[in-house]
Order: structure tokens, then C-alpha cells, then sequence
């Protein structure tokens, strides 16, 4: 009777554990199913988040008119900026006279990462990062009307500082303050922007 009675016990001892082995796992798995919809959830939210737009500004530099285009990507306060800035000599000869020579120029493709701060429909944000240049200086008077020519180095460091309103949610216009870091001729220009995208 007694090896009877020890036997049930050990049974129910097994069979009982074994229940709780199985409810523990259930409990773990509904925890694990959860954490990941609250993750996933979190990931689909930072994307829907996501920015992008592309920009066309005009401004002034100190021998020309100042193109600027871009595209922006912005996820949570982060900015990746890709730019183009693009001056030439402004030379208007309708009666034939003689410009310095050789013709200034500045072409700057450039990559900046940097951070914003938004406020309702409003961003300000400021960038920094490396660029590829291509222009061209005037140097040392050689003689009337001509000058030494000096090509702008290859590598420079751009920066922008950027004020932006949101028209809509895919239209905005704002204004920027520009400049390229160089050893030889740098440039800074404020500029006049309209942004297109998803604001």
C-alpha cells in the first residue's frame, strides 16, 4: 500500500512539473511574440518617419550668381545631405569690352551629415562634412586684363546652416547659409531655398 501511495506521488510530481514546464514556456513565448511586435512596431514607425526632399536655391557670391541643389535624407534628428553648388563669372559685355581673364568659376559636389531641430512646421539644422571641388582663381596681374590662373584645390570642406518652413507636407521654402573651406579661395553665400519631398 505504502509503494502504491509513493508510486502515485511520484507520478503526479512528474506529470504536475511537466505542466509547469509547458506553462512556462507558453508564458515565455507570448513574451517573446510581443517584444517582437513592439519591435517591429518601433521599426515601422521610424520608417514612416523618414524624410527626404530635394532643394534649389539661388544666391549670391562674390563674382556671381550661387546655384545650389541638394537632396536630403532625415531619419529621427539626423541629416545626410548630398550638394551641388555652382557659380560662374557674371560678365555682361553688350558693347565689346574686355573682362579680367582668366573667368572665375566654382563647382562643389559635396556629402554633409549633420543634426536638426524641429519645431511644429519648422527645422533648423546644420551640416558638415567633405566635398570635391573644381574652380577657378585669379592670381598674380601678369598685365592688363590678365591674371595668373590658379585652380581651386581638389578637396574642401563644406558646411551649411539651413532655416526651413513646411508649406505643406511637400512643399517648403526656406533659407541657408553656405560656405566651402579651401587653402586657396573660400566661399560663403546665404541662398534662397524651395524643398519638394516628403517634408
Amino acid at each position: 500500500m505504502k509503494k502504491s501511495i509513493i508510486l502515485l506521488f511520484l507520478i503526479s510530481s512528474i506529470f504536475g512539473n511537466q505542466r509547469d514546464f509547458l506553462t512556462l514556456n507558453k508564458l515565455k513565448n507570448y513574451e517573446f511574440l510581443n517584444r517582437s511586435k513592439i519591435l517591429l512596431s518601433t521599426d515601422s514607425h521610424k520608417l514612416d518617419s523618414a524624410n527626404y526632399w530635394l532643394n534649389f536655391g539661388l544666391g549670391p557670391s562674390y563674382f556671381g550668381p550661387l546655384l545650389n541643389s541638394s537632396i536630403s535624407y532625415k531619419f529621427n534628428n539626423n541629416i545626410l545631405t548630398i550638394r551641388y553648388l555652382n557659380a560662374n563669372e557674371f560678365q555682361f559685355n553688350p558693347g565689346g569690352s574686355d573682362y579680367d581673364k582668366p573667368k572665375l568659376k566654382f563647382n562643389e559636389l559635396g556629402l554633409l551629415y549633420g543634426k536638426c531641430i524641429n519645431y511644429d512646421n519648422i527645422s533648423l539644422s546644420l551640416s558638415g562634412g567633405f566635398g570635391f571641388l573644381e574652380g577657378i582663381e585669379r592670381g598674380e596681374k601678369i598685365e592688363e586684363g590678365k591674371y595668373k590662373k590658379i585652380e581651386l584645390p581638389q578637396f574642401s570642406f563644406p558646411i551649411t546652416s539651413s532655416l526651413k518652413l513646411n508649406l505643406t507636407s511637400y512643399v517648403g521654402i526656406g533659407v541657408s547659409f553656405v560656405s566651402n573651406i579651401n587653402n586657396q579661395k573660400n566661399l560663403y553665400s546665404g541662398i534662397i531655398n524651395v524643398y519638394f519631398g516628403k517634408l
